[in-house]
Order: structure tokens, then C-alpha cells, then sequence
């Protein structure tokens, strides 16, 4: 198992501790998907054809000056439909934002983190008719959310590599697939569980199954190891983490270009 956080981390190593597995989930996408990924001191960046990143920025203002147009020669040729920047706030360097929006970029979101201690509890059955277990990697693009053709390639690829890392569990009604989510477990002194692209049939909503998949995550985030999982989680579901265990930690900022 990798070497993980230990338990009563502060929020500050949380945050970075969320930060550092978005970082590994962005490369290990990029990467299955064919494109680059680059690790600087400072920063990593990854382009493919579905978007380039430059993830968590830690660098003086002459050095993002000159690794910004690399950054997007390099996106353009990987014909990225998009780019991004990801930061812990406060920025650095300081004037990160102008920059970026010097050469396009325009201010977005921020990524709301929850991260929650992994406990034992007691088990909980899905709603009644649902099950709930790992994808295969034959699973077949559906028109849930964050899922299609291009994803569904590229998870199937990360169920291949070992040691295993990535995680696609999914949950069934009367075998139809009505919702699906990511883990992804990184190592280090910073690592842990992180929860992606939790999505849900729009008619199924509200009948248990996200946190059904929740509680799936967090038992198989347990088993490799972990002793927190994280994710960013939406206005709207951060009622549901919150009865899970999830707490708020801090937030990311972000930058977006249309290429």
C-alpha cells in the first residue's frame, strides 16, 4: 500500500494534500489519454487533447513569464480544446491572475474541497433494486454525467495499469447504469483518496444513490490504505458530504481559455 497522510492532519496539509492527488489525477488522465505530462520544480503541466493544465503553480513571476507560452505552444499543438490553471490561494507568484489573464485567461471558478477522515461504520445498503460495485473495463459509454466516448477510453486504460490507482465504480438499476464516480489514490507524506465525477441519472436523483457511491469509495479508499478522501464538491452536494463526514478545508481558484 502507499505511504499515506496520517490521521489528524491540519486543514492546511488537507488542502495541499487535495491539491497533490488532483495533480496525479490530471497527469494520470493526460497520460492514458496519449498526451504529455511535464513535472518542473514548482509546477506540473499536461496536455491532451481534451485540455491542458497547469496544476498548482508554486513559482516566482519570471519563471510562470516564461513558462506560459510553452505552456499554450504546447496546448495548440496537442489541438487541447481548452486550458486551465489551477492554484492554492493565495497564489504564487502574487500576481498569477493578471498574468494569466494577460495572455487570455479569464477568472473561474473556485473548487470548494471537503475532505473526511475515513472511519469504520456500520454498513448501509444501497436504495432498494441498486447495486453498486466496480465498472468493468468493458463499461460503455452512457450519457450520465461526466461520461462519454473519450472517458470512458481512458478509464478503461487506467484499470490496466499497475499497482492499480484509479478506481470506476458505478451503480446499476435493474442492470441499467444510473450513476458512476472515480477514485483515485495517490502516495506520499500527502497521500490519500480522491473522489471525481460523481454523476447521477437526472431521473434518478435524490433517491440515495450518490451517497450510495459515496460510501463505496470511501470503503475501497480504505482498503488501499488511506486515511481521508477529498473532493470538490458543488453547492448542492455539500449537504449530502457533510453527512458523511466530509468538512469544508479550504478552496482552489481557477483560470480558463478557450483554445
Amino acid at each position: 500500500m502507499p505511504l499515506v497522510l496520517s490521521r489528524g492532519a491540519s486543514d492546511g496539509d488537507l488542502v495541499r494534500a487535495a491539491a497533490a492527488n488532483q495533480t496525479e489525477w490530471m497527469a494520470r488522465t493526460a497520460e492514458a489519454a496519449g498526451g504529455i505530462v511535464r513535472t518542473e520544480p514548482g509546477v506540473t503541466w499536461t496536455v491532451s487533447t481534451a485540455e491542458a493544465v497547469l496544476a498548482f503553480p508554486e513559482l516566482s513571476r519570471e519563471r510562470l513569464g516564461g513558462l506560459l507560452p510553452q505552456f499554450l505552444s504546447a496546448a495548440r499543438r496537442g489541438e487541447a480544446r481548452d486550458a486551465s490553471c489551477w492554484s492554492l490561494l493565495p497564489t504564487e507568484p502574487e500576481e498569477l491572475g493578471p498574468e494569466l489573464e494577460a495572455v487570455g485567461f479569464r477568472e473561474g471558478w473556485q473548487a470548494s474541497w471537503m475532505a473526511a477522515e475515513i472511519v469504520p461504520r456500520r454498513p448501509e445498503p444501497p436504495p432498494e433494486g441498486v447495486q453498486i460495485g466496480i465498472a468493468p473495463a468493458t463499461w460503455k459509454a452512457t450519457n450520465l454525467p461526466y461520461d462519454g466516448t473519450g472517458i470512458a477510453e481512458v478509464r478503461s486504460r487506467l484499470a490496466t495499469v499497475q499497482p492499480r490507482r484509479v478506481w470506476h465504480v458505478g451503480a446499476w438499476f435493474d442492470g441499467r447504469p444510473v450513476g458512476h464516480a472515480l477514485l483515485n489514490v495517490s502516495g506520499g507524506r500527502l497521500g490519500m483518496g480522491g473522489i471525481y465525477d460523481m454523476g447521477v441519472a437526472k431521473g434518478e436523483r435524490r433517491r440515495g444513490i450518490g451517497r450510495a457511491l459515496t460510501l463505496a469509495l470511501l470503503d475501497l479508499a480504505s482498503t488501499q490504505g488511506c486515511a481521508f478522501a477529498t473532493l470538490n464538491a458543488t453547492p448542492e452536494g455539500e449537504l449530502l458530504y457533510r453527512t458523511l463526514g466530509f468538512r469544508s478545508v479550504g478552496v482552489a481558484q481557477t483560470w480558463w481559455l478557450d483554445l
